[in-house]
């Protein structure tokens, strides 16, 4: 035995031992164990079945050791979501439990944990994880408000809206574009255009003073299915400064009135001053001294309206600034003087007046499915003027949808197609009409009266399964599966919904059981195991007011592969292939069974004695071949019949 006396010593025959073998020394290190990385995500709205496999934590530990797996942090065991993932702790599998809201929670931070089995101590750092929500279209653009009246100056160049899309920002989902549908104004040619990805609105010519109306439609490109809503802009134009000052013909000077005073003049004793007494009770007139010649000077300051009469009698008084003094001594006299005083007889010439609708704001209630040929009303409008009366004519300035006609002469409104409130134009359940009354003056003046059509939601649909089919892994551990259902009627015609299971006594089929209802979803639970096959299973689903329809449920339980996917979709939902082949072999012997004597006259010839028949063996046993695929040559010459 060789005795080492130093590490020196040690280091020595080591590198002499080496020197001879002629090995290149070869530098050890310990290797670092370590976490497998990976980046973790679900889908959010995802249907399930749940729980639902994501991802395999892995760590290398786990080749010396036999490991456990702990997690912590958002999702599992805190807010939010607490309980949203979990983890098989002895493969690592982690899953999710339910459907998680993108837009409610984006991310999750999960801290895994490699701990030894037998004594939990933790053989590895810590490491942490993202898991990610992958964002789906579930959400379409929305504007700040549904229906909005905009004043704006005509001297606007242009303008620009926006809509907002709460999915997952910078993809194709939240992109959104802009289309003008439609652009009404009462005389105007096309005046406003749109840039599609802005959403910026621009001008074609010139603004006048009026009304215009603007229907937008924002869509997202979300795949499979873009999202839209439309929102509709009533602008009112205010008027600007586009004409400069011209002078009437006709003073605003409506009067003016000489009086004679022999004071000396420009003393208050000469300057006169004037009242209107009567006929100003509206407050149409003022009357002022001219400094210079002492005249009073009667204008129009409020504009006057026939219909209050054609003439109007001012009686207009004038007296001193300084009060009449009459020379004596008797004051009784001097208080008995009254002031001078004149009637003026003004004429008023009749103006046209625009047609006043009797109600401005019409709110109509309708059930959808209305057909055409249907009376929602008739509207009315007078001429306020009194002495020549204009005839008046009704006509729609608003109807994108095309819903309705008025009839000209009465007003009468009727439909002209269906009712849908799904249409792009009707905002949740509201429908704007605009009317224009025009009377047949010269100019014509109009009146506006917006009929506001309230479509009510019909009970026509009856509640569905949005996943009529659905699969479960044979291993799974899932205790239930989620069940969702649907009703295209809005509140109160959809859910929160009745679930009940119909039992269709179908032989072999596992009995099955409801659990916790959620509004639109019900848990499914299956008691006992289940084997591999194809399973209905009826329901009778009812909105809130009871409307009900009987809806069957498919279920698969299948072998999946390492994604939660059947290995194999083929439907075969009456009888199974294995099945088919075992009892066409059933068959088989019973058919040698019974005709056993039948003897072969002629036999086939083989090509080889390789697969020959072996008489001797017990009719229904399998014949033995040595090739793949069957072992029947196919060097058959001679075919006889067999007597029987």
């Amino acid at each position: 035995m060789l005795k080492i006396n130093s590490m020196k010593e040690m280091k020595t025959i080591m590198f002499q031992d080496l020197k001879r073998k002629r090995i290149k020394p070869t530098m050890l290190s310990r290797q670092k164990r370590d976490w497998v990385l990976a980046t973790f995500s679900v889908t959010e709205e995802d249907e399930g079945p749940f729980p639902k496999f994501i991802a395999k934590l892995y760590n290398d530990n786990s080749i010396n050791n036999e490991l456990k797996y702990r997690i912590m942090g958002s999702g599992i065991d805190q807010d939010p979501e607490q309980g949203l993932f979990v983890v098989n702790q002895t493969t690592g599998d982690l899953f999710v439990t339910r459907k998680v809201d993108r837009e409610k929670h984006p991310q999750f931070k999960m801290t895994v944990f490699a701990l030894r089995s037998h004594d939990s101590f933790n053989l590895d750092r810590l490491q942490s994880y993202y898991i990610s929500v992958k964002d789906i279209n579930d959400n379409p653009p929305e504007f700040p408000k549904i229906v909005e009246n905009i004043t704006i100056p005509e001297v606007l160049g242009k303008g620009e809206i926006q809509a907002v899309d709460k999915d997952e920002k910078n993809n194709r989902n939240s992109k959104v574009s802009y289309t003008l549908i439609s652009q009404t104004q009462i005389s105007s040619p096309k005046m406003f255009a749109m840039i599609q990805d802005s959403g910026e609105i621009t001008l074609q010519g010139c603004l006048d003073y009026q009304f215009y109306s603007l229907v937008i439609r924002a869509r997202d490109d979300g795949y499979p299915k873009p999202l839209s809503s439309t929102t509709t802009i009533h602008f009112n134009i205010k008027d600007g400064n586009n004409h400069p000052p011209v002078f009437d013909s006709q003073s605003v000077i409506i009067l003016r009135v000489k009086v004679t005073d022999e004071d000396l003049p420009n003393t208050p004793a000469w300057r006169a001053k004037y009242t209107i007494t009567e006929g100003n009770e509206h407050g149409n007139f003022k009357i002022e001294t001219d400094a210079e010649t002492n005249d009073g000077i009667v204008t129009l300051i409020k504009q006057m309206d026939y219909e209050g009469g054609p003439q109007r009698k001012l009686k207009i008084v004038v007296e001193n600034e300084e009060p009449l003094f009459i020379c004596g001594d008797d004051n009784d006299k001097n208080s008995k003087i009254e002031s001078e005083s004149k009637t003026a007889i003004i004429e008023v010439v009749d103006e046209n007046d625009a047609p006043i609708f009797n109600v401005t704001n019409i709110l109509i209630k309708r059930i959808e499915g209305l057909q055409p040929g249907e009376k929602l009303g008739t509207i009315s409008a007078y001429d306020p003027d009194a002495f020549y009366k204009n005839k008046i004519r009704y006509v729609k300035a608003f109807d994108p949808e095309k819903l309705v006609s008025v009839n000209e002469v009465t007003g009468e409104v009727e439909t002209v197609k269906e009712m849908d409130r799904e249409s792009p134009f009707v905002n949740g359940t509201s429908y704007n009409i605009i009317i224009h009354a025009i009377d047949d003056a010269d100019p014509p003046l109009t009146g506006t009266a917006t009929i506001h059509l309230d479509i009510k939601d019909e009970n026509d649909n009856t509640p569905y399964l949005v996943s009529p089919e659905q699969y479960v892994c044979i291993d799974s551990n899932s205790p239930y599966i989620d069940i969702k259902a649907a009703d295209d009627d809005m509140d109160p015609f959809s859910g929160p919904f009745t679930f009940e299971l119909v039992d269709n006594k179908e032989p072999g089929i596992e009995k099955w059981k409801l659990g916790e209802v959620k509004d639109d979803s019900v848990q499914l639970l299956r008691e006992g195991e289940l084997a591999l096959g194809y399973y209905d299973v009826l329901f009778i689903i009812k909105d809130r007011q009871g409307v009900s329809k009987e809806s069957t449920f498919k279920l698969r339980v299948c072998h999946c592969n390492p994604e939660n996917k059947c290995k194999s979709l083929s439907d075969t939902r009456s009888i199974g292939a294995g099945i088919l082949i075992a009892m066409l072999f059933v068959a088989l012997l019973l058919f040698l069974r019974k005709y056993r004597n039948i003897s072969i006259r002629t036999r086939c010839q083989f090509s080889s004695n390789s697969n020959a028949i072996d008489y001797d063996a017990p009719f229904g046993t399998l014949i033995k071949y040595n090739e793949e695929g069957g072992g029947a040559s196919s060097e058959v010459r001679i075919y006889k019949p067999f007597k029987i």
